[in-house]
C-alpha cells in the first residue's frame, strides 16, 4: 500500500462563478497516467494556481531508454515529443507556480531512485532555483500510513 492509496475520490461540483475567477483559486492534482495530460494543460493555462503530481513518471526518456518498462505508460505518451521536450520540461515551465511532486516513479512504475531523480528532474530544479521559483518546488515521498495533511498542508500554504 502506498501513501497515495489514501487519496479521496474527486467529484465535480458546480460553482456560481465565472471560469476565469474560478481558475485563480484552482489547485490541480493528478495521479499516475493523468499526469502528462495535467502537465500539458498547466503549461498552457497559466491561471492555474498550483499543481500536485502524485506518482508522476520521471520522464518519457526513461521509457525510451530502457528495454523494460510498464506497458500501461504507453497510452499516456505523446509520439514524437522527445524531439522537442519531455515531461520535466513541462514541469519546469510551471515556475513560479507551486509544484508538488510526490513519489516520482521510474519507467517500471517503481519509486525512482536518487540517480533517476537527479538526471530527470535537474531541469525542473534548475528552473525553480532561478528567477521567481525558489521555495515553490517540493519533491517528496509519501509513505504508507502517513497522513495526507502532512503531504499537502505545507504545499497549500
Amino acid at each position: 500500500m502506498k501513501g497515495s492509496d489514501n487519496l479521496p475520490e474527486v467529484t465535480t461540483m458546480n460553482l456560481p462563478m465565472k471560469r476565469s475567477d474560478f481558475l485563480k483559486f484552482v489547485s490541480l492534482n493528478a495521479a499516475a497516467l493523468t499526469i502528462p495530460v495535467l502537465l500539458h494543460a498547466a503549461a498552457f493555462e497559466t491561471s492555474l494556481a498550483r499543481v500536485a503530481l502524485i506518482e508522476p513518471l520521471s520522464s518519457y526518456r526513461s521509457i525510451v531508454m530502457n528495454p523494460y518498462y510498464k506497458a500501461s505508460f504507453v497510452p499516456a505518451t505523446v509520439a514524437g515529443t522527445l524531439t522537442a521536450y519531455d515531461l520535466p520540461d513541462l514541469a519546469a515551465s510551471l515556475t513560479p507556480r507551486p509544484l508538488l511532486m510526490v513519489n516520482v516513479t521510474d519507467q517500471n512504475g517503481d519509486r525512482a531512485g536518487p540517480a533517476v531523480l537527479e538526471q530527470d528532474l535537474a531541469i525542473v530544479r534548475g528552473a525553480y532555483a532561478a528567477g521567481k521559483g525558489p521555495g515553490k518546488l517540493t519533491i517528496r515521498t509519501w509513505e504508507a500510513g502517513q497522513p495526507m495533511d502532512e503531504i499537502f498542508s505545507p504545499w497549500l500554504k
